[in-house]
């Protein structure tokens, strides 16, 4: 995924505006996998405007762009539009990794499809608009990882290993029965057979000897509702409700349990975002728009084997606080030189950010002046599981073996590393006010002059606090 980066910053140092209300991600940790909640389909966006710098005082927050986007409206006559584009992997090359595995092309299936229609309800009154797009996508992607081979499921490995803790050497560097460890005999056996040659390192390890196409799926759905009523001739209410929904799964690298760690298991966020506007014309020279706004994200990880048995099932004595309750999968299993096995340490998270938003605007033309002013606050709030390690890691490298495999066979831990599981909320309260005089002084001269005051508390708790 891209991201819209502007003046260095980062993603979310932009400010999103959609039909003038707040349209900022509040996950903190990208998890929702885009700094909006809400990103329109080209075809419903009526207008945009980008400023990346000298803004008005009516924006505040940024350090990057403000990015501010209006969607269309219904008219008097009937308006759509459709679309529908395909990829297919018959017209891709293959992928590198999948050349050296030996392996058939990765597949890809994307359809992406939609429409738009808007038209009027009451002649000259009352207007809608809305729009829908949906997005499937099959595909795989290709690994090339390094497996223990079949002399090393036997425990016979290709160097000298010593017993643990001394320096004397194994007899055929062959790990005895009796030095086995129950839990880490069943760790090895999770390791899939090499599957390809793969290539001898200068250690003598053969490496990257196991070749797979781990499958994949992508399904969103988005779109939006927008109405439009002319109460008056001084008088118009606009309101609006958009969703989307993101459902991303990666199946494992290796099969079952044993999963394989890297970037794979479910994506999954839904977002909604509710606006509605009042215009309100008290005379040709002033205008007022009060707007208020609501989004609400709800977005999780988790792991491939999120379903399967837990690390307790498994055999691990584990401390019930330092893993997730219910979560199935291994703990993070890595034997250096080794791919890793079991559940990559973030995963599973939640974040189900909230936001309220109530903004007033105040126009008014004044001979050579341009005068805005106005005031807005955003509560947000934020309930999350953002623990860095959900489940706990073991480490081997070889520390007491002379192989990390045999240390891992033998289990001889190197590290260990662990914390709490602490489900919070975290809550903020943002504040503005601002005037902003646009001065005409001559037709080759304006002054923009522009005063904004914001305050912003800092993120608090407000449980388990």
């Amino acid at each position: 995924f891209g991201w819209f980066v502007v003046n260095g910053n980062y993603q979310t140092q932009n400010n999103f505006v959609l039909e003038g209300v707040d349209n900022n991600q509040g996950t903190n940790n990208a998890q929702s996998l885009s700094a909006q909640v809400i990103s329109p389909s080209p075809d419903a966006i009526a207008e945009f405007k980008v400023q990346t710098n000298s803004y008005s005082a009516e924006f505040g927050r940024s350090a990057g762009a403000v990015v501010n986007v209006v969607l269309k409206s219904g008219g008097n006559a009937v308006h759509g539009s459709a679309w529908y584009y395909n990829r297919d992997s018959l017209f891709a090359a293959n992928a590198w990794a999948s050349n050296l595995a030996g392996a058939a092309k990765s597949n890809l299936s994307w359809n992406q499809f939609g429409g738009t229609v808007g038209g009027p309800i009451r002649q000259n009154k009352i207007f809608f608009f809305t729009d829908y797009e949906g997005f499937r996508e099959d595909y795989s992607n290709p690994f090339i990882e390094t497996v223990p081979t079949a002399a090393e499921h036997n425990g016979v490995f290709y160097r000298t290993i010593y017993f643990p803790n001394t320096k004397t050497p194994i007899p055929n560097n062959t790990v005895p029965a009796s030095l086995d460890d129950p839990l880490g005999s069943k760790l090895l056996a999770l390791y899939p057979a090499a599957n390809i040659p793969g290539t001898v390192s200068a250690s003598g390890q053969n490496i990257n000897n196991y070749g797979v196409q781990a499958a994949g799926t992508e399904r969103d759905h988005k779109g939006d509702i927008k109405g439009d009523y002319n109460i008056s001739e001084k008088d118009i209410l606009s309101l609006r409700f958009s969703y989307s929904r993101q459902d991303i799964f990666n199946n494992g690298i290796f099969p079952g349990i044993a999963d394989g760690v890297g970037n794979q298991g479910g994506q999954f966020n839904t977002n909604s975002s509710y606006g509605g506007t009042w215009t309100y014309t008290l005379k040709p020279t002033i205008v007022n728009a009060l707007r208020f706004g609501y989004t609400s994200t709800s977005a999780n990880f988790t792991q491939a084997s999120a379903n399967g048995e837990g690390a307790a099932a498994f055999g691990f004595q584990i401390p019930a606080a330092a893993i997730l309750p219910g979560n199935g999968g291994l703990p993070l299993i890595n034997p250096s030189g080794y791919n890793q096995l079991g559940t990559r340490n973030f995963r599973p998270q939640y974040q189900n950010p909230t936001l309220y938003q109530v903004l007033d605007n105040l126009s008014m033309v004044k001979g050579r002046h341009n005068i805005r002013a106005g005031f807005e606050t955003r509560q947000k709030s934020n309930p999350n599981l953002n623990s860095s390690r959900t489940v706990p890691e073991y480490d081997f490298n070889g520390n007491f073996t002379g192989d990390a495999l045999a240390d891992m066979l033998t289990g001889q831990v190197y590290n260990f590393a662990t914390n709490n599981q602490v489900a919070e909320e975290t809550l903020q309260k943002a504040y503005a006010v601002y005037v902003q005089d646009d001065w005409k002084v001559a037709p080759s001269l304006t002054l923009n002059l522009g005063l904004r005051w914001e305050y912003e508390t800092p993120f608090y708790g407000a449980a388990p606090f």
